[in-house]
């Protein structure tokens, strides 16, 4: 009955509920939905995951230069994005995760570290190199709209990175005293991820009730306070997830 009372955009009809841009939510339930996948056939084997990345990345180019033929999915999804480039980020990070469990080699946290740094590297430097083509084709830009291969694998380094440096000082140096300011964000990522919109709608709310521009969009003109505003919004962001799931406010999904 949903489906039929759905009105969409565009040509009308009796069922409107047709496929189109899946979101950001439907584009993340995609990537899992490879990553899964590949983590079951690859059966815990890095070279196996390796392997897949580097698929993943070619369907990507096959997809941007037409290559592939008209099959019934692509009707669907947009295969060279939602099934090769975005599930390429997750399955690199499938594979970070594989080489820190119990059954992986690398047991050391010291070696850990090394290995997280040198497979960042690895990954930015296949996206540096991959940029430099960019004059041949546009697949080559470091695009996050389009979701190129470069721009996937920056993001994939930057995260490496980032997890690399949390390990050692969490979990190494014990310096885990911080950590719970961003233990709601991290227990409830979804409803943070909600959340941010919604506050972007109260600001809409107040500049119309006082007829004057709200600070908040004016303050991303220039690099230094749009960086500032950045962090304080992600601060605020976190804190209210925090305040809400303390007052028992929490999605169920």
């Amino acid at each position: 009955s949903m489906a039929i009372i759905y009105r969409g955009e565009g040509e009308r009809a009796w069922v409107e509920m047709r496929p189109q841009w899946w979101g950001i939510l439907g584009l993340i339930g995609w990537a899992s939905l490879v990553a899964s996948n590949v983590y079951l056939i690859t059966k815990n084997r890095m070279g196996g995951l390796v392997a897949a990345i580097a698929l993943l990345c070619c369907v990507h180019f096959a997809c941007s230069n037409g290559f592939l033929p008209g099959w019934w999915i692509f009707q669907l999804v947009d295969v060279g994005t939602a099934l090769a480039s975005l599930p390429m980020i997750v399955v690199a990070g499938v594979l970070a995760g594989v080489a820190v469990s119990p059954q992986s080699s690398i047991h050391l946290p010291s070696t850990r570290v090394r290995w997280a740094i040198l497979y960042g590297a690895g990954l930015a430097l296949a996206a540096h190199l991959l940029h430099s083509l960019h004059d041949l084709h546009p697949m080559f830009f470091i695009n996050k709209i389009s979701a190129t291969v470069p721009w996937g694998l920056w993001c994939s380094a930057i995260t490496i990175w980032v997890w690399c440096l949390v390990y050692f000082l969490v979990d190494i140096q014990r310096w885990n005293w911080w950590t719970f300011l961003v233990a709601p964000a991290g227990e409830n990522s979804l409803f943070a991820y909600i959340l941010a919109p919604l506050l972007y709608a109260v600001f809409d709310l107040w500049t119309l009730a006082t007829g004057s521009p709200f600070f908040y969009w004016s303050l991303g003109d220039h690099l230094i306070t749009g960086v500032v505003r950045s962090l304080a919004f992600a601060v605020s962001v976190v804190a209210i997830t925090g305040a809400l799931n303390r007052l028992g406010v929490k999605p169920k999904l």
